[in-house]
C-alpha cells in the first residue's frame, strides 16, 4: 500500500474543485436526461433508455459526493493512501465513460428542439392564413 502525505492543501484543493466541476456537470446531465423523458418525440424504449442511464448518473453522482466528503475530512497533516487515489480515478474515469451516452441524447434534443420549433411556426403560418382567410 503506497502512503503519500497530502502535504499540499492545493492538490487537495484542486481534486475537490474537479469533483465539484464533474458535480456540477452530471447534475446539468440529469436535467437534460429529465427533459428527455418529458419530450413527445421520445417512444418508449427510448424513454427506458434514458431513464436508465438517469438512474445511472444519480448513481455515480452520490459517489461524487460521498468522494468529495472522504477527500473534504483528509486534513492538511494526513495522509492518503494508494487506495483513494485508485478510486478517485476510476469515479473520474466512470464519469468520462458516461460521455458518449450524454452526447447521443442531447444531439436528439437539440433535432427535438428543431422540430418542436419547426411544426410550432407551421402550425402558426396555418393558424393566421386561416384567421386571414376567415377575415376576408
Amino acid at each position: 500500500m503506497t502512503v503519500a502525505p497530502v502535504g499540499n492543501p492545493q492538490l487537495r484543493t484542486q481534486i475537490l474543485d474537479s469533483l465539484r466541476t464533474i458535480d456540477d456537470s452530471v447534475k446539468a446531465q440529469s436535467a437534460l436526461l429529465n427533459s428527455c423523458c418529458d419530450a413527445e418525440w421520445l417512444d418508449d424504449d427510448s424513454r427506458t433508455s434514458v431513464r436508465w442511464l438517469l438512474s445511472a448518473l444519480r448513481e455515480h453522482r452520490r459517489n461524487l459526493r460521498k468522494m468529495s466528503r472522504v477527500w473534504r475530512a483528509l486534513g492538511v497533516d494526513d495522509h492518503i493512501d494508494g487506495q483513494l487515489v485508485a478510486a478517485t480515478a476510476d469515479l473520474l474515469d466512470e464519469h468520462r465513460s458516461f460521455r458518449p451516452h450524454i452526447e447521443y441524447w442531447r444531439s436528439a434534443a437539440v433535432a427535438g428542439i428543431r422540430s418542436d420549433r419547426s411544426r410550432f411556426w407551421r402550425d402558426m403560418l396555418d393558424l393566421a392564413e386561416s384567421n386571414l382567410r376567415s377575415a376576408s
